[in-house]
């Protein structure tokens, strides 16, 4: 994982998130090695190349002189936010840049600059600011460097205009962050860096269980719990959840959940996780869960248990399985297994793209491939046919549990088995799918109020478009078809979060709205 000097730190609680400008700004889109991907342009020698440092794709200008620029769109009189990651290659000659940003899409005048940083072989991150003057509606970012300057590299660019911060987001969280090894331009939805005191409450409950789960005959446990002190931030960065021998037969363990606070339709999801000890009976899992689990109906689409990985197992592998259709006489899962290099050895990153159409497992920033032959990735439609892929909101789930399969629970001693420590959460979501202004479709449509009480107000100009509204149980409240501005009637819904779901032109947007 890339680990960046962050040279102008007090700026981060100034600069706020919203959508990149940026495309193809975390370079992983070029399917090779030479020449620099769209829309970036650039001239003497750059390329894409996998950088020995951070083992992730960047952008490259070469020894001597050259220049890597990317043209965008601004608006007139807003102020935006840069940022970007950056490394200079040591050896025989200079390290010296100015990056720019200039008005216009060739020549103008600079809009704001920033003087690099000078020492090799570390990647720092650089950020700064400019207002758009009046008039000016196209801007380019430029890196040039003159004859006789070292190669420079640089990885996720990110340009926004200046704007509230989602509330989910966490202001710790590297704003210019995006998925490691993963194609395309993303945007922040939600994170947790887990540098505060106590758990942040307005992102997870900390699970406590009512009676004991199921008993684990292998380790000689015949009862386990989630139990609320075993979830705990460390104070230097980490989420805690802990394994507790009570006594030979009992275990405690921590939990936490974003049940009914956070709850995302499609995205990334990617935590840095080093996971709790296999070998004393701990098992550390990141997963989905969906409040129609239990429906009996053939499918996962309307709600399912998504395993991303369970570390149940000694060796170096693990297994991403979905349970649909319930936990009882019912129960389907589809499970496929993968490998995990030293998993059981320092913090791994994993990560589920999760599309309409698809799931798919990374691990420390690569794709995933099953090693079963007959299962492969990613998760579609299981042998009979039947829907893995959710449709509906899933709330995110840490835990560490009592092993259903390997570790040694009765030659332990009474008291503290292990802990899993968890780095960040963050889930992305697609810049093409967020309900963000300033995205060309979203300005399509306006919804407000938010919070509303009694009707909700939809304006725009789309001559066709289809409304869903989804309660966060993803039951279909109403559905019908609407052209141009509408009033939606919520007076009789329950109070709540509902996605509202708007599809035009083969577009699709969701819009979460509090009714109160």
């Amino acid at each position: 994982m890339k680990k960046s000097i962050f040279l102008i730190g007090l700026l981060y609680s100034c600069l706020n998130f919203g959508q990149n400008l940026i495309v193809n700004g975390n370079w992983e889109a070029s399917g090779t090695m030479s020449g620099v991907p769209a829309p970036w342009t650039s001239m003497n020698p750059t390329q894409v190349i996998v950088d020995d440092l951070t083992n992730s794709k960047c952008g490259n200008i070469n020894n001597g002189n050259g220049t890597i620029y990317q043209v965008f769109n601004v608006t007139p009189n807003e102020t935006y936010n840069v940022v970007f990651d950056y490394r200079w290659v040591s050896g025989t000659g200079n390290y010296n840049m100015t990056t720019r940003v200039k008005d216009g899409a060739s020549a103008g005048s600079d809009l704001g600059t920033l003087v690099l940083n000078t020492t090799p072989d570390a990647w720092y991150t650089g950020a700064f600011s400019f207002t758009a003057p009046t008039g000016v509606t196209t801007a380019r970012i430029i890196f040039f460097k003159d004859t006789g300057n070292r190669p420079l590299r640089m990885d996720n660019v990110y340009i926004s205009p200046q704007s509230s911060l989602p509330s989910f987001v966490d202001s710790n969280t590297p704003i210019n962050a995006q998925p490691i090894g993963v194609a395309g331009d993303w945007n922040l939805d939600f994170s947790d860096e887990f540098n505060d005191t106590n758990i942040n409450t307005s992102k997870w409950v900390r699970s406590v269980s009512s009676t004991s789960r199921a008993a684990r005959p292998n380790l000689g446990v015949t009862d386990w719990w989630w139990k609320a002190e075993n979830a705990f931030l460390s104070g230097t960065g980490d989420l805690v959840l802990r394994g507790t021998k009570v006594d030979n037969n009992t275990m405690y363990c921590g939990s936490v959940e974003s049940k009914n606070l956070y709850e995302p339709t499609y995205g990334y999801l990617e935590a840095r996780i080093k996971i709790a000890e296999t070998a004393k009976g701990n098992h550390t899992a990141f997963w989905l869960q969906g409040h129609n689990q239990g429906n009996v109906d053939n499918s996962a689409a309307d709600g399912a248990e998504v395993d991303i990985f369970e570390s149940a197992w000694v060796t170096n592998d693990t297994k991403a399985v979905v349970h649909f259709d319930g936990y009882g006489a019912f129960k389907k899962n589809h499970t496929i297994p993968f490998n995990t290099p030293n998993l059981h050895t320092g913090y791994h990153v994993f990560g589920l793209h999760w599309t309409s159409t698809a799931m798919d497992i990374y691990y420390d920033g690569v794709k995933v491939t099953s090693t079963n032959a007959v299962k492969p990735f990613p998760f579609t439609v299981d042998s009979n046919g039947y829907p893995l892929v959710p449709q509906v909101p899933e709330w995110v789930w840490l835990s560490v549990g009592a092993s259903f399969g390997d570790g040694d629970f009765q030659s332990q001693p009474v008291g503290t088995l292990s802990d899993a420590l968890v780095d960040y959460v963050r889930v992305y979501k697609a810049s093409s799918a967020l309900g963000i202004e300033s995205s060309s479709f979203n300005k399509k449509f306006k919804l407000y109020p938010n919070p509303a009480k009694h009707k909700v107000y939809i304006t725009s100009e789309e001559s066709s478009y289809a409304l869903k509204v989804y309660d966060l149980n993803g039951r279909v409240i109403m559905s019908s078809n609407k052209s141009k501005s509408a009033t939606i009637d919520v007076s009789n819904f329950a109070k709540g979060i509902y996605v509202f779901k708007i599809v035009s032109n083969q577009n699709i947007t969701n819009y979460k709205i509090a009714v109160n």
